[in-house]
């Protein structure tokens, strides 16, 4: 499993449950990695680049 799919099933997917009104849709290639994940939420997308970096420009997630 690459880093990013590690990164999303073990530290992103886990948040989003936690997060109130944050609700999972989708993953995808991410546009600013095409070897990364892309998350789409109800509220935007959560970037997981190829070596595990998190972009939420949002704060979609809040403090983790």
């Amino acid at each position: 499993m690459s880093k990013s799919w590690e990164v999303f099933y073990n530290e992103i997917s886990p948040r989003i449950k936690e997060v109130e009104g944050l609700e999972f849709k989708m993953t995808c290639y991410s546009p600013r990695d095409w070897d990364g994940v892309g998350v789409d939420t109800n509220k935007g997308m959560i970037h997981i680049l190829s070596d595990g970096t998190v972009i939420d420009e949002n704060n979609l997630l809040g403090e983790r």
